[in-house]
């Protein structure tokens, strides 16, 4: 099922992408809208904030879980005729995911 989110004007990129997380969790996907062509710029930063992210955690020493972070961009008019530019993002996990954490385990003993 895909659940829409709203993001405010005074969230940052860390917040948006923390909602979408949270919201991929379990499988579902996750749709927002930005500004028409604009939706390629915004998966962009949601990415490098994500890189960032894993990074951060990765220099602290902490367990990141691996998944892909897909996403799919389309043009949303409403029912008043503004537009929009629509992106759905969802993660996925494969096998080549859990075999990596596991490694990354082995190799902390």
């Amino acid at each position: 099922m895909t659940q829409w989110i709203q993001p405010e004007p005074s969230w940052d990129t860390n917040r948006l992408l923390g909602e979408i997380l949270l919201a991929t969790q379990d499988g579902g996907q996750v749709q927002f809208l930005t500004d028409p062509g604009c939706e390629n710029r915004m998966v962009q930063r949601l990415r490098v904030a994500l890189s960032r992210s894993r990074s951060r955690h990765r220099n602290r020493s902490s367990k990141v879980q691996a998944f892909t972070l897909r996403h799919s961009t389309y043009a949303y008019t409403d029912l008043s005729g503004k537009r929009f530019g629509c992106v759905v993002m969802w993660t996925e996990r494969h096998r080549h995911h859990v075999t990596r954490e596991i490694l990354d385990n082995l190799l902390e003993l």
